[in-house]
Parts: C-alpha cells; sequence; structure tokens
C-alpha cells in the first residue's frame, strides 16, 4: 500500500493521480462498519480494475475544531491504522493534514479537489460521513457537489444488538470496563501495544512476574481495573491478569501478572489483547 500525506494549499494538484474508486472516513480502530464500506469500494474497484484508495484526516477534526479543550481518544495509532488497511488490500491511503486552514474549505471544494481531482470514478461512504466548513457536506449534498461526473454509492448504518457500529460506541466501551463485547462491534478483541519496561516476581520463589508496560501513543486504555488478557512478546504468547490504574489526569499505569514470563524479555513490545474484565 502506498501512503500519500497531503496538506492542503490553494497551488496543491494532482497531475499523477490514478483513476480509482475511493472510500471516505476517519476509520479510527477499522471496525467492521468501515470494513463494510472499504469492501464495497474494494468490489467496486476490482470489478473497473482502478485502484482501491482509502481517503482519511489526521489528526482527529475534533483536536483542531476542540481548541484542545476535550484530548481525543484514539482506538488505534496512525501506524496500525496503516497496517490494518493494507491488510484489506487498499492499493493508495491519502491522508489529509487537517488544519485549520482545511476545515474552513467549502464543501463543494472539497469534492472538487479532494474527489473528482484525485480522479475517484466512485465514490463510497457511510451514511453519517460530513465534509466541508462545519461538516456542511453529508452524503445526500454530495450527490450534487459531483454534479454528475461520477456515482456516489452510502453504505447504510451497520447495527449489533440494536446499537450502531461505531468508534464513539467502542470508546465508550473500553472506558465503561465492558471490553468483552467489543468484538461484536470491532471484528476482534481490542488490542494495545507497548514496551515492557520493568519485571518483579509476585513473591519470594514465585513463577508470577509482575510487568509494567508503557502503552505507546495513540491507543485508549480501559477504565481503571483488572482485565483478563492474551499477550505476545517476541513471538511467545502468555494470559495473564492486567491492572490499569489512572495517575493523573490523562495517565494511567498498566501493569500485568502473567505465570511463567521471563524477566529477560525487558524493553521488548508486548502486544496484548483484552479479553475480559474480572
Amino acid at each position: 500500500m502506498k501512503t500519500v500525506h497531503i496538506t492542503h494549499s490553494s497551488t496543491t494538484s494532482y497531475t499523477d493521480a490514478e483513476p480509482c474508486v475511493m472510500a471516505l472516513g476517519f476509520f479510527d480502530g477499522v471496525h467492521l462498519g468501515h470494513r463494510g464500506v472499504i469492501q464495497r469500494a474494494k468490489r467496486l474497484a476490482r470489478k473497473h480494475r482502478v485502484k482501491l484508495v482509502v481517503m482519511t484526516f489526521y489528526p482527529h477534526p475534533k483536536e483542531v475544531l476542540g481548541n484542545g479543550g476535550t484530548p481525543v481518544h484514539y482506538l488505534t495509532p496512525f501506524a496500525k491504522k496503516e497496517e490494518l488497511l493494507a491488510q484489506l488490500e487498499v492499493d493508495i491511503l491519502y491522508v489529509i493534514r487537517f488544519d485549520s486552514e482545511f476545515a474552513r474549505m467549502a464543501s463543494a471544494e472539497f469534492v472538487e479537489r479532494y474527489i473528482i481531482g484525485l480522479q475517484a470514478k466512485y465514490v463510497v461512504a457511510g451514511f453519517d460521513f460530513r465534509y466541508g466548513y462545519q461538516g456542511q457536506g453529508n452524503m445526500r449534498t454530495m450527490k450534487g457537489d459531483v454534479q454528475g461526473k461520477i456515482p456516489v454509492m452510502t453504505i447504510p448504518k451497520m447495527e449489533a444488538e440494536g446499537q450502531k457500529v461505531s468508534s464513539t460506541l467502542i470508546r465508550e466501551m473500553l472506558l465503561t470496563g465492558r471490553v468483552s463485547k467489543i468484538p461484536r462491534y470491532l471484528g476482534t478483541f481490542y488490542e494495545t501495544s507497548g514496551t515492557l519496561t520493568r519485571c518483579t516476581r509476585k513473591g519470594r520463589g514465585s513463577k508470577c512476574v509482575i510487568t509494567e508496560v508503557t502503552l505507546d501513543q495513540g491507543y485508549t486504555l480501559p477504565v481503571e481495573g483488572r482485565y483478563e488478557v492474551e499477550v505476545e512478546c517476541a513471538r511467545q504468547h502468555f494470559f495473564g491478569i492486567a491492572s490499569t490504574t489512572k495517575c493523573s489526569h490523562q495517565s494511567h499505569k498498566l501493569k500485568v501478572e502473567m505465570p511463567n514470563f521471563p524477566p529477560s524479555m525487558l524493553g521488548e513490545t508486548m502486544q496484548m489483547k483484552w479479553l475480559k474484565q474480572v
């Protein structure tokens, strides 16, 4: 997958853009609803033998428009989002830097410059996708903004157990400890990555090791509590109990108790799946 970063300016042009089917969205977490949008775009791209393109934005619009008042909780760091999109066989990822100038762009200009201008032959997005100044553009107005030049496909709301599949819902589940329900919406258990920074034995002669983990930026830790987790470290798998403790307004301490975990793995990267609260 090729990743192209775009910073908006009045002089930017895209003469080397290739014909494509374009899927639009922020795609935080790449949950089942996001996958539905991308898979529909993929089928169109393969049928018409053009590139499958995903367009996303960074940072989250709330970080720019909220003036830093409320921290934004991401489900996945950008690098992890790239990895997940590549697994879905996306050919090109366009990443538009969301800044104050881009936020002021009229909705019709966004369509002309970044959809038609990037050679989209079809555009696909979820029913709640919005664009342009103050989010005035939506999937109904887009049909007018494209001026009949390309077909617009709207993917309807996806629900599970009567609730809309969304990144917001998954964040709420993390912040209330309901991690066991997340696979119904995300498609898999929520996973985080971090660095093993300290190992101690629980007691004299104990085979249980307590590890301290520094979480990579861009993940959301579940609310304070204890959780069953599955850990991968240095290509080995372990099961244990993770505990999260709030230290300050925005920081948490993460510890994991695991039997037979080798302390020699200090400094290694640890992938952790959050299975259920205990």
